[in-house]
């Protein structure tokens, strides 16, 4: 791979003074000119000077050094001939601000991008279209099932519906009733909730919405076979495995202390693999909906879809079939967003429009597809299971076993993907993970 990269003195230049202001400035690059024109007038700078400038700071250097270790045969080519991880490295060199750049996370809903000019619309739109993201159909008898509740007015109708629509408890049989069994639960139990006149309207707590409107979430993931929910700020291991990836033996320097992985709200795990994690907040100002749900999430997303890659021993077949999940709920709203790994080395995040919960039962019919999302999620992730449990083949087995002690050779795409993993920042070190500026005061600042 060459190991030089166009990158516009300008950008230097720029990155030299936004790290002298990181701390007490909000001005930006994009304020005197726009990203292409940087790189137009870009010469061409070896890596290594790069490195030498960013010489003390951990966080930069080492998204350099993910950066050097692609292959650019292995890199998303978009329609101009540009190359997706060029572009998001470039931009992450004019950061001042921990980004999903920095990560090789790519969000296309991310206005940033368009306002920097680091992408077009229509590029956005490309990256969206290359192999979307495929969602699975419920089945026509839950489909019938939920519409038995969409005429739904009144907690009278309610009450009337779920009793009309349970009769298969004479005759229950796990197999064939538990998401009709689901559904009616859910429905009852929110019943409560909308006969209390002033639960929409008064402000709750962050537990009370857990308990009250996004319980059904986790009796639905309950429900899969060797399943846990993992409530109350749970510790992700993937996060923990990601972090604690370089912690060796002690020789110059003393054991480091072994980090904690991100808190999340919920971990919904199978056999102690995560699938899917969840941030709930109490209200849904705009400030929340960014740092928890197009950062943290986005960040925790990619964290297990990488430990998932290890569980199946980075299969490039099956890589490109696992996703990971993202529950975001803010008060009453929640999205559900995907990750996924087919656009080169970038993992890509696929967006929900919003789900809202109706503030008055007389808008039932509205709650219906928030359930049928959840059943969506709840089979992608038995698609996630069977995937990463498939045996593989005969060639496979006969090679292992013919030959146990000799240790796999990583190519080097797959050797590259083991390093790609998150950005880790200053702020992981005290497990308060938030975007900070990549330039802390002291050892991080040149």
């Amino acid at each position: 791979m060459n190991s030089l990269i166009e990158i516009g003195l300008t950008i230097s230049i720029r990155t030299k003074s936004n790290q002298s202001q990181a701390s007490s400035s909000s001005s930006t690059w994009q304020d005197d000119t726009d990203f292409e024109k940087e790189f137009d007038l870009a010469i061409t700078l070896d890596l290594d000077m790069v490195m030498r400038y960013f010489n003390g700071n951990r966080y930069m250097t080492e998204f350099i050094k993910k950066y050097q270790s692609m292959d650019k045969k292995y890199m998303h080519q978009l329609l101009d001939g540009s190359y997706l991880e060029e572009r998001l490295f470039k931009f992450g060199l004019t950061c001042t601000h921990e980004h999903l750049c920095h990560s090789f996370i790519f969000d296309p809903d991310d206005s940033t991008y368009v306002q920097n000019n680091v992408f077009s619309e229509d590029q956005i739109d490309e990256l969206k279209s290359i192999n979307p993201v495929t969602f699975p159909e419920i089945d026509d008898d839950t489909v019938s099932y939920l519409m038995q509740f969409a005429n739904v007015t009144t907690a009278e109708d309610l009450r009337k519906a779920l009793y009309q629509n349970s009769d298969y408890n004479m005759n229950y049989n796990k197999d064939q009733h538990q998401i009709k069994d689901w559904i009616r639960r859910s429905l009852d139990h929110l019943l409560l909730v909308y006969e209390s006149i002033d639960d929409f309207s008064i402000e709750h707590s962050e537990q009370w919405h857990q308990s009250r409107i996004w319980l059904p979430l986790e009796l639905l993931f309950e429900r899969i076979s060797g399943s846990k929910s993992l409530r109350g700020e749970s510790c992700s291991l993937s996060t923990c495995e990601r972090k604690n990836l370089q912690r060796t033996v002690p020789s110059t320097d003393k054991l480091q202390t072994k980090k904690m992985g991100t808190r999340v709200d919920m971990l919904v795990t199978v056999n102690n693999l995560e699938f899917l994690c969840e941030e709930d907040k109490a209200n849904d100002d705009n400030t929340k909906i960014i740092e928890e749900r197009h950062f943290k999430i986005g960040k925790e997303m990619k964290d297990i879809l990488w430990a998932l890659f290890r569980r199946c021993d980075y299969n490039r077949t099956k890589m490109k079939n696992i996703v990971s999940l993202g529950i975001a709920t803010f008060k009453f709203k929640a999205f559900f967003d995907v990750c996924d790994f087919k656009l080169g080395y970038v993992a890509r995040i696929t967006r929900s429009s919003e789900f809202l919960v109706p503030s008055h039962i007389s808008e039932l019919s509205k709650l219906l597809p928030i359930l049928s999302m959840m059943l969506v999620f709840r089979l992608m992730i038995l698609e996630n299971i069977e995937i990463i449990t498939e045996t593989p083949s005969e060639p496979d087995i006969r090679s292992s076993l013919k030959r146990p002690h000799s240790p796999k050779k990583d190519d080097g795409f797959i050797s590259s993907i083991k390093r790609n993993v998150n950005a880790t920042t200053p702020d992981d070190i005290t497990n308060n993970s938030r975007f900070k500026s990549i330039f802390k005061k002291g050892k991080d600042k040149k």
